[in-house]
């Protein structure tokens, strides 16, 4: 019994032994690496080889100073998509006052179709609802012509892409593009929306449904506003601007 509590002692040695040996080797070449490149690497093997202690190896490696060399390293940025491959890059400062105002036109559509998903908001907030009315009223008597809305639809669709119409050539901005087919996207979207709560009979499924289609196309019509405004493309709305761009093309 003795006798094995003593072998198991002396394997127990031998084991950290190896372990310390294995360490202070690796600290070695690491700091042989850091020097001096695989060259230097390869070295302190060679010299071990040759019979030089390992002490005298360690304590060379700890006594070099390491040199300061500055580390770049890569922020990944959070890009747009349409930024990123430098399609949609606008600065505020490169857009003129006459596109900004321009681009703000095609939201128009939108927001008068808006009053479809607002009966429900409307009828809570009758403020909200008299402030509406105010803003898009003079637009009224032309949008409730006949074909009037279908017309402009595929007027702005076309204009979009600066097809030609005709003998005019339309030269418009792709700052102003792109808020023509997002406007038109977002009409998309209203008309969509209408079809699906003509299938809905339920009634708080259709005010939920109602209300949410009201906030979030007119959350996007007024971030839209904002943005042409101060000179800063709107392509911040999820799906849409993407879809915005594709549609627009390349040029």
């Amino acid at each position: 019994m003795r006798e094995r509590r003593q072998a198991a002692a002396f394997s127990t040695r031998l084991c950290w032994a190896w372990i310390v040996t294995v360490f202070l080797n690796t600290q070695c070449h690491l700091a042989a690496t850091v020097r001096g490149g695989p060259q230097a690497f390869v070295a302190p093997l060679a010299r071990s080889a040759a019979g030089v202690p390992r002490q005298h190896i360690v304590s060379r490696a700890r006594e070099a100073p390491l040199p300061l060399s500055p580390v770049v390293v890569p922020v990944a940025k959070d890009v747009h998509p349409c930024r990123a491959r430098g399609e949609l890059s606008m600065s505020k400062y490169s857009v003129g006052a006459r596109d900004r105002l321009v681009a703000c036109v095609p939201y128009i559509l939108p927001t008068l179709d808006l009053r479809s998903f607002a009966s429900f908001v409307f009828l809570k907030f009758p403020v909200a609802g008299q402030i509406f009315f105010t803003l898009t009223g003079p637009f009224m008597p032309l949008y409730s012509a006949p074909f009037v809305s279908f017309i402009i639809f595929i007027a702005l669709s076309i204009l979009s892409r600066n097809q030609p119409i005709g003998s005019f050539q339309p030269n418009f901005s792709r700052f102003v593009r792109f808020s023509m087919q997002q406007a038109l996207l977002l009409n998309i979207y209203e008309i969509a929306g209408n079809f699906v709560l003509g299938l809905v009979t339920y009634l708080p499924v259709k005010i939920a449904l109602t209300n949410f289609l009201f906030f979030f196309i007119g959350g996007c019509i007024i971030y839209s506003f904002i943005s042409n405004v101060i000179g800063e493309l709107p392509d911040q709305i999820p799906l849409v601007s993407a879809q915005a761009e594709q549609s627009i093309g390349p040029n």
